[in-house]
Order: structure tokens, then sequence, then C-alpha cells
């Protein structure tokens, strides 16, 4: 019998201890396995990319937010919640107001409801709350904050919107601080007051810096 013989159907050993391919190996070449691993080498380092680009992006954008943050302004503020469209309600130390930011200017907005418009003095405002929601020119679902580092397209100011109603004579309300109301054609502005017609021969004169809201009609 012959001593260097394994079974009938396995590979023979050879003298120099190494194994013949008498069987099929079932393996992969020296070529395959390594374009394999620098496949899986390659994937490795592009997914450790993106997660550091999404995270390099996240850092940026909370700190762009911050820096709005850190530079924002009551004006700044409402100037993007008008180009929301937002409904909002704006209190101030008389009255508090609701309706719909259409526009502000350097020291006044204005809000619209179903009756009408109202201007409001920026300097007389206390705090302004944004109803939930998208806004009306908005898509709905969670929204960023206002940002705030805005600044109002004009040079547009309360007094602006006074004269021009006075230019009419327009009847308006005047809302003053401390919850007053004065009604009455708007006949004159000066420096710093408000003059109203509030009857036939009579008027009254309003300190300008009192004036808290303007509701023509």
């Amino acid at each position: 019998m012959g001593s260097g013989g394994v079974g009938a159907g396995g590979g023979g050993v050879g003298a120099d201890g190494g194994r013949s391919m008498g069987g099929s190996s079932g393996g992969r070449s020296g070529g395959e396995s390594v374009a394999d691993d620098l496949v899986a080498a390659f994937g490795r380092w592009a997914a450790g990319r993106r997660a550091e680009e999404a995270a390099g992006s996240r850092t940026r954008e909370r700190w762009l937010r911050q820096q709005a943050a850190e530079s924002a302004t009551l004006a700044g503020t409402l100037v993007d919640l008008a180009e929301r469209a937002e409904d909002v309600a704006v209190l101030t130390a008389g009255r508090t107001l609701t309706g719909r930011l259409v526009g502000v200017g350097e020291d006044a907005a204005v809000l619209a409801d179903r009756f009408g418009v109202t201007v409001v003095a920026l300097s007389r405002v206390l705090a302004v709350r944004v109803a939930s929601g998208a806004g009306r020119a908005g898509v709905a679902g969670r929204r960023a904050p206002a940002s705030g580092d805005r600044v109002p397209p004009g040079p547009w100011r309360l007094v602006d919107a006074l004269d021009t109603l006075a230019a009419e004579r327009s009847p308006v309300r005047l809302g003053l601080a401390g919850g007053e109301v004065i009604s009455g054609d708007l006949v004159a502005v000066g420096i710093d007051v408000v003059s109203v017609a509030v009857a036939a021969g009579v008027r009254a004169h309003v300190a300008l810096g009192a004036v808290e809201t303007c509701t023509p009609g």
C-alpha cells in the first residue's frame, strides 16, 4: 500500500507538504480579493465624508442662526413675519391687536384684519405673538423662527402715514398709551404733535410720542 494517498476524491499531498488542486477551492482569486477590499474601503471613506459634511453643514447653520439672532431687531423680526404673511397678536401698553402683518417701516408696522388696517408704532410695542401654523403664504408644517436680522425695505415712518391721512382730513381713531382713544378727523401733524378735530370747533392735540396706534376710518 502506498503511503502518500489520501482518500479517493481528495487531493494528494506532495513531497514539499503542499496541497494539490485536486478539488474545487470555491475561493476568490487574488485580484478579486484586492478589488473587493478597495471597494469596501472606499465605501467606508465615502460614508465618513458624508457624515463629516452633514455635521459641518449643521454647524454652519447653527452658527448662521446664532449670528442672525444676535443681530435681531424688532423691526427686522416683523419684516420676516410680514414676508410670511403671518397672523400675529401685537401687545402694547394699552391694547392687544390681532391681524396679519402686511407692512413694516422704520418705526411702524401695518396690521390688516377684516375691519381694515391699523398702523402700530414700534416704540410702543411690548411683545408680538405669532399664531401657530405656516402663515398664509407658506406651506404647512414646522417652520424656522423669524431671524430678525433684516431691515425694513424703505424709510417709511409713522409720521409719514399720519401726514398722508392729515392731507385728506381722514377720520381716524388714535389709540394712546394707557388705553385712551381719540376719534375724529386728522387735520394736522407737527414735529411732535397731532391735531384731531373731534367735534365742530373742537380739536384735540395729541403728543406724537403717545400715539400707539392709528386706525383710519
